[in-house]
């Protein structure tokens, strides 16, 4: 899934959640990921200055698997098998539509989330495609 490809599913989901009675300036959308994990949030910021969080419980369940389908998807074509890697992803949509997204490796995050594996010998960490052989 390209970039442009997902902005469109992005904007489809988040119009499932968006508040009908309030001005909405932008959308933020927060991605974190590890091996065989995503999480993602945000908020609805207001015309007023206020922030409204993103039910996605109003969204369902099927529609949140399938953008966690997607979110995968489009972390492997634009991670390009760990040249680009990434595991946490910001997208804010303005007004007008228009997508900004950026992508960060955060190391430390990584280095936490695979320590807690290491304490817990009982479960076994997942690892990134790229890693896999």
């Amino acid at each position: 899934m390209t970039i442009d490809q997902f902005n469109m599913t992005l904007k489809e989901f988040l119009s499932l959640a968006h508040p009908r009675d309030k001005e909405v300036a932008s959308t933020e959308l927060s991605i974190t990921m590890q091996p065989g994990m995503i999480s993602f949030g945000g908020h609805f910021s207001l015309t007023d200055r206020t922030e409204i969080p993103i039910d996605i419980r109003k969204i369902g369940k099927s529609k949140c698997e399938q953008l966690s389908a997607d979110i995968e998807s489009m972390h492997r074509s634009t991670a390009n098998s760990g040249q680009n890697k990434w595991n946490k992803a910001t997208f804010n949509i303005d007004s007008q539509g228009q997508v900004r997204q950026q992508f960060v490796w955060d190391a430390q995050f990584e280095t936490d989330n695979v320590n807690v594996y290491q304490v817990d010998g009982e479960i076994t960490r997942r690892k990134w495609y790229w890693e896999e052989k």
